[in-house]
């Protein structure tokens, strides 16, 4: 895949995330190698449990239509 669409499809799953009330961030080139790409998930100990299951519920939703995860 060349770079500029895996930062395309990264950024895909990085608006479908969002579209399902979660905010991540996609680090693409220049930031990293285009090997390196990936998307940041931050967790905080002020989440909830169920703030928690609620991103793990949608990642697996947004990860499952993207292919990543059966």
């Amino acid at each position: 895949v060349r770079s500029s669409a895996a930062s395309d499809v990264y950024k895909r799953q990085t608006r479908d995330l969002f579209d399902e009330g979660l905010f991540v961030n996609p680090v693409v080139t220049p930031a990293v190698a285009p090997q390196d790409t990936l998307i940041r998930f931050s967790l905080m100990a002020t989440h909830t449990q169920e703030q928690v299951e609620f991103a793990l519920d949608k990642i697996q939703k947004v990860f499952r239509k993207h292919g990543i995860i059966k």
